[in-house]
This record gives structure tokens, C-alpha cells and sequence, in this order.
């Protein structure tokens, strides 16, 4: 696992994967258009407590830069393609120490009706977290540990399965 930063930019996407703080009303307002009637936003923040722990203080992200990348351009690409009345979509990830309480990933999705970009966005999230190498660490005070509850990795399909 690396760390490091990318950035892909388009007129209808912006992926992201670096240490800086998230700017949350930027990813919003990226996806803001004219015919944009619904811009759903979600941000994983860091919590106090995980999978048997509590007493977290941060988060530690790493990542496998490359295949990430790909993964969230695979992702973006798939989004658009299952669903074509989807106008924008945004997606940064946080990586290195990420504090209590600040986003460590943020997704906005636009589209003119908001049961779309609702949908998109949920779609977006639930993929990142399957399909994107980043593995994280719980810190506490007292110690730290690798998250046991990370999701195994899985291959990303960029086209929806018409066999199923």
C-alpha cells in the first residue's frame, strides 16, 4: 500500500483521493448545475468507536494509488452508464490520518430528480467501499489496530451483468 494523491477532473466528474481535508461544499457545489434539481451529498465521517473499540481518535487510510484510481474511474464511468439522466458526480477520499469527526469520504451526485441522485449516490458509496484498495487503521490513545471489519476487495465490473 502507497500513499500520495489523485485527481481526475471532467466536466461532469471529480475524483479525488489525497490528505488534505475534504472541502464538503466544494464537492456540492461541483455538482451544481442549471438543470440540476437535486444534489444528494453523503460524508463518512470518522467515529469514536468501531467494531469492538471504542476510544477512536482518528483514522489512518492507505491505499493502492493506482488500482484505486482506476477503480473510482471504473465506478464514475459505471454510474453514468447505468443510470444516463445522472448530470455530476464527485468523489474524494481522504487518505493518511484522517481526525474524530471530519469526513473521510464524501459523494455528491446531481441529477434533475432526487430519487436519482439518491440512488446514484448510494450506489457510488456502496461501490467505493467494495471495489477501492484503501485499508484503514483505527487510533486510539493507548494504541493502534488494522480495521477488522474492512470489506473483502472485490473486481469491478465497469458494465452492469445482463446474464443475471
Amino acid at each position: 500500500m502507497v500513499s500520495g494523491s489523485w485527481e481526475s477532473t471532467t466536466a461532469t466528474t471529480w475524483l479525488r483521493l489525497e490528505g488534505a481535508p475534504i472541502d464538503e461544499a466544494a464537492v456540492a457545489t461541483f455538482c451544481r448545475r442549471p438543470s440540476v434539481g437535486a444534489v444528494v451529498t453523503f460524508a463518512g465521517t470518522v467515529r469514536d468507536q468501531g467494531e469492538g473499540l471504542s476510544g477512536i481518535i482518528a483514522l489512518h487510510y492507505e491505499v493502492a494509488l493506482e488500482l484505486a484510481a482506476a477503480r473510482l474511474d471504473a465506478i464514475a464511468a459505471r454510474a453514468f452508464s447505468d443510470a444516463p439522466e445522472l448530470q455530476a458526480l464527485a468523489v474524494h477520499h481522504r487518505l493518511g490520518r484522517v481526525p474524530l469527526g471530519e469526513p473521510a469520504v464524501v459523494v455528491a451526485a446531481a441529477a434533475a430528480h432526487r430519487d436519482l441522485a439518491f440512488d446514484a449516490a448510494r450506489f457510488v458509496i456502496d461501490a467505493v467501499k467494495v471495489a477501492v484498495p484503501l485499508v484503514k487503521q483505527e487510533l486510539t490513545e493507548v494504541g493502534a489496530r488494522w480495521a477488522p471489519s474492512a470489506t473483502p476487495l472485490e473486481d469491478f465490473p465497469t458494465q452492469k451483468d445482463v446474464t443475471s
